[in-house]
């Protein structure tokens, strides 16, 4: 998958988590939440690439995609699925764990079907999209 399907997917992940929010006032108020489960230590630019397209989008001043999230900003955690599905499960709930038990908005990831198709379990049944 090419950056641009990447942005892509981020850009569809942020509108779709948005959507989830509460309420609309929740977002001129709170950050939206990202968790990013990826193989971290066998697809080497994958952290980098999602940390450094969140970080543009979330900057309103350079002037790329600034209308996209006006009012609010990502907040994002990137973990390791290792490419395994019990341990991307494992790190989708450590990361709700250590957010007092509240869930991300949106999940990103994984890479690996095992890992992508746990982690998309444990996060439909409290309605948290993956992309």
């Amino acid at each position: 998958m090419n950056k641009g399907k990447h942005l892509q997917s981020l850009l569809a992940l942020a509108y779709y988590g948005s959507v989830i929010a509460e309420s609309p006032a929740d977002l001129l108020h709170n950050d939206t939440r990202i968790l990013g489960l990826f193989d971290t230590e066998n697809w080497e630019w994958g952290e980098e690439l999602f940390t450094t397209t969140v970080q543009m989008i979330n900057d309103p001043t350079n002037g790329w995609h600034d209308e996209l999230m006006m009012n609010t900003s990502f907040k994002y955690d990137v973990r390791n699925s290792a490419c395994d599905g019990s341990t991307a499960s494992k790190e989708y709930w450590a990361h709700r764990t250590e957010n007092g038990g509240v869930p991300p908005h949106a999940l990103m990831g994984c890479r690996c079907s095992s890992s992508s198709i746990s982690s998309a379990r444990v996060a439909s049944l409290e309605g948290v999209p993956q992309v």
